[in-house]
């Protein structure tokens, strides 16, 4: 009898590839073509079938559903169904989470793919809100970890040393005090703000990073 050996690439890739998660079942793994996506990831199957088990199922969306929400935070992002007319390997069960950025061809192809949304529920207004004097070595680092759970406010108190043009381009908003007033008048400024602008959360962080960003949640 002749042994037919099935060319497919998805099926070696646990071999040859750095994982992001894997066991025995099922692999998780960046995808070659980001397609214009910062995040975009395939959970696969091991052995070459088309439909996977229920226990198998549930794990890779399980573990498709941890990775993305610790990566995305409160950013919109999708797992697309790939066992479509869309899809490269109809033969190999595999699914796509990706962030919702993406090309203009893949954007219009994910409007068309059964896909669903998350987060599932729309989070509360959280406002981020940052203390700062004199504190760029380590503003830049805090305004990107805090990014993904809200929007980031940094209140610069008189710096000296650029902190609030680094915060700017980490990407906070920034409002600048011109003569140092202290941390109870920063933290009033920061309780003005966030009842001006209707947040429904306020949290605030130190901007030396003695505070870590991920715990938000």
């Amino acid at each position: 009898m002749e042994v037919v050996k099935i060319s497919c690439p998805l099926c070696d890739i646990s071999n040859r590839e750095t994982l992001l998660y894997n066991d025995k079942d099922l692999y998780l793994v960046s995808t070659r073509k980001m397609k214009g996506h910062a995040v975009r990831v395939m959970c696969a199957l091991k052995e070459h079938r088309k439909e996977p088990t229920f226990e198998e199922l549930t794990k890779a969306y399980a573990i498709l559903i941890d990775h993305m929400q610790r990566v995305m935070g409160f950013q919109k992002w999708f797992i697309v169904n790939c066992q479509t007319d869309f899809t490269s390997f109809p033969d190999h069960w595999h699914v796509i989470a990706c962030d919702a950025l993406g090309t203009p061809e893949d954007v219009l192809l994910l409007n068309k793919t059964p896909r669903v949304i998350f987060p599932l529920f729309l989070p509360k207004r959280i406002l981020v809100a940052i203390p700062a004097y004199n504190e760029k070595k380590t503003i830049s680092m805090v305004v990107g970890k805090a990014k993904k759970f809200g929007d980031v406010l940094v209140i610069d108190d008189a710096s000296t040393d650029n902190t609030g043009k680094f915060a700017l381009h980490a990407g906070a908003e920034v409002i600048r005090f011109e003569k140092n007033r202290g941390y109870g008048r920063v933290l009033k400024t920061i309780f003005e703000e966030t009842k001006k602008r209707n947040y429904d959360i306020l949290v605030t962080l130190d901007a030396d990073a003695q505070h870590d960003p991920d715990e938000i949640p």
